[in-house]
């Protein structure tokens, strides 16, 4: 999830050339629309700031919910890595990740939270 459309398509994209299939979600009711409608995913990746709901009080509520309460949940952020780690930890992530990244350290923190 992430509000920027060139950032959420840019990180879809890499993702499928992956081999992962994407549910994609620019803000949070639409997120938590998408999970009513198609059930839990493998794993969330969330963006820190996005109108309205942040990352963070996501995945709050995210881990509030019977459906999503053990789904790895990975958050990026442009802000300092020390603080999205502490913030990260503090909302229920298994992961956090700094913006900008490259595809690669997504997918190497994906493969991380996904394989315990």
């Amino acid at each position: 999830m992430d509000d920027s459309v060139c950032h959420l398509q840019t990180t879809g994209f890499a993702l499928r050339r992956a081999g992962y299939l994407v549910r994609e979600a620019c803000h949070a009711q639409a997120a938590r629309a998408d999970l009513d409608r198609n059930g839990p995913p493998a794993v969330c990746v969330i963006d820190h700031i996005m109108a309205g709901t942040d990352g963070v009080q996501l995945i709050q509520q995210l881990r509030k919910r019977r459906d999503t309460r053990q789904v790895p949940m990975v958050l990026m952020s442009t802000a300092p890595a020390l603080h999205i780690r502490d913030m990260a930890q503090k909302a229920g992530a298994q992961a956090w990740l700094a913006k900008p990244f490259a595809p690669e350290q997504l997918l190497a923190i994906l493969s991380i939270v996904l394989s315990r």
